[in-house]
């Protein structure tokens, strides 16, 4: 009875494990959605920085893409490129306290820099 309680004990950990393996090679070879194959973190060209809900519905993200950072505003009526400035490296001294968006545009529409 004890042995093959160890038994059921053991198989269910090498089923786990080998879940564990298997979900661990999916995601670096690159076969999920959205992941280019070969391609390690810090050579991605898109990377979301931070992300704010609003409420329910409405969130603000800011994406870097191309060293370009971006404030988009998300919700029921699509995405909306709020504003886009050069990326600076944070640092405790120039963290943002305040932002104020200056302009929106539709997302696929250039902004007047």
């Amino acid at each position: 009875m004890l042995s093959s309680a160890f038994n059921a004990l053991f198989a269910l950990a090498f089923v786990i494990a080998l879940l564990v393996l298997f979900a661990w090679l999916i995601k670096r070879s690159g076969l999920l959605p959205g992941e280019p194959a070969g391609l390690k973190k810090d050579q991605k060209t898109l990377k979301i920085k931070e992300t704010k809900a609003l409420d329910a519905r409405n969130r603000l993200i800011v994406a870097n893409w191309n060293g370009k950072d971006y404030l988009l505003a998300a919700g029921a009526n699509g995405v909306n490129a709020v504003d886009h400035m050069q990326a600076v490296p944070e640092t405790a001294s120039n963290k943002p306290t305040e932002t104020s968006p200056a302009h929106t545009t539709q997302v696929g529409e250039h902004a007047n820099d």
